[in-house]
């Protein structure tokens, strides 16, 4: 078990997918803890109730990122990582190997696909989700 103060969503999010048998902020009560060293005894991993909604978002969140990425063919996830890196459509195009009009039309299907309506909106998805690694 974890006691500690985690504030940010992604090293609550690394705690629950992590082995760990639970998570107990500082700020809980004594009623809390208990309930919580009860729980991991009998085998079943405890996290504070006053965390859980914040992980389910983020969950949620990454099930929908992921559902959104999985319509992409892989030369939009090619064209998406360029345009995060901050590549312009006619660099993209001789990276590619295609015209620009080609390139015009994949980031037409991207922003449709993904639900952005701007190249930064889509860079932004593309780092977020881990699409893009810089």
């Amino acid at each position: 078990m974890n006691l500690s103060n985690i504030s940010s969503d992604s090293e609550l999010i690394k705690l629950y997918q992590s082995d760990y048998d639970g998570y107990v902020s500082k700020a809980s009560g004594l009623n809390i803890l208990v309930r919580a060293l009860d729980s991991i005894t009998r085998g079943v991993r405890y996290f504070d109730p006053s965390v859980l909604p914040r992980v389910n978002k983020v969950l949620l969140e990454n099930d929908n990122h992921n559902n959104l990425i999985s319509k992409l063919t892989k030369r939009e996830k090619q064209i998406l990582n360029c345009v995060a890196c901050g590549m312009s459509n006619k660099e993209i195009a001789f990276e590619c190997n295609i015209s620009e009009r080609t390139v015009k039309n994949h980031l037409s299907s991207i922003f449709l696909k993904i639900e952005v309506s701007d190249r930064t909106q889509a860079a932004v998805f593309a780092i977020r989700t881990g699409l893009t690694k810089l």
